[in-house]
């Protein structure tokens, strides 16, 4: 404790009802509890007759009850930082508006929250670092997406490729089947070609919408299944 602190708490302890008294010929400081006491409670602001409450030109105090509607993961500095300063905006506009209402006039201080150390150009620059932080991660999020795009459109085009092979080699396949067939009957080649395909292709589509059907009420049951479980665990909830 420096010796100016030291003078400071003796006269407070003096002014307090305090006294020195001599103990083995030393002066030493008598602490008077009540005495502090008396000057602690002059000191709390009393509302005044009549009033249930103190008056808001008295304090100017604000209490956020809208708070956050989302839920902030304040571990997140961006989103904390948002937070404090929506909130403190919301509320200095709100108390702006109770002054108005009043017809009390009141100006903005230099210093943005009046008690702070920090400057409005400090705030600024803060603020400005927030917004280039959230512009940095929505370009690491569109990236991300665009990779992932890039990737899906990348496997589609692989698929369909490995479709067209598969389409290839049936063609050769039905070619060479066509050929082992019985087609001298018919009245040309062209002719026989064409019937021959014709049926295949009836039978290959029958046989796929037999696949397709089956998946799609495959599917079905898997849904209502899925519907049927979220509904029981809402009913043990």
């Amino acid at each position: 404790m420096s010796d100016s602190d030291s003078e400071l708490e003796t006269r407070v302890l003096e002014d307090n009802h305090g006294g020195r008294i001599n103990v083995g010929g030393e002066s030493k400081l008598v602490l008077d509890k009540e005495g502090i006491q008396r000057k602690i409670a002059a000191l709390d602001y009393k509302t005044q007759l009549g009033m249930n409450t103190v008056p808001f030109i008295e304090t100017l105090a604000l209490v956020d009850k809208e708070g956050s509607k989302e839920k902030i993961d304040f571990k997140d500095s961006t989103k904390r930082e948002s937070y404090f300063y929506s909130n403190t905006l919301r509320n200095v506009n709100r108390g702006c508006k109770i002054l108005a209402s009043m017809n009390v006039k009141w100006n903005r201080p230099d210093d943005m929250l009046a008690e702070m150390l920090k400057t409005d150009q400090h705030m600024k620059k803060i603020k400005m670092d927030l917004l280039k932080q959230e512009q940095k991660i929505k370009a690491v999020e569109l990236k991300k997406q665009k990779y992932v795009e890039k990737k899906f459109n990348k496997k589609i085009q692989v698929e369909k490729k490995k479709l067209r092979k598969q389409e290839t080699k049936k063609n050769l396949r039905e070619i060479e089947n066509w050929k082992k067939s019985d087609h001298k009957n018919s009245a040309s080649i062209e002719e026989s070609f064409d019937k021959y395909f014709s049926k295949n292709t009836k039978q290959s589509n029958l046989n796929k919408n037999k696949k397709t059907s089956k998946q799609s009420i495959k599917t079905v049951n898997t849904m209502k299944a899925m519907n049927s479980n979220k509904s029981t665990k809402r009913g043990r909830k």
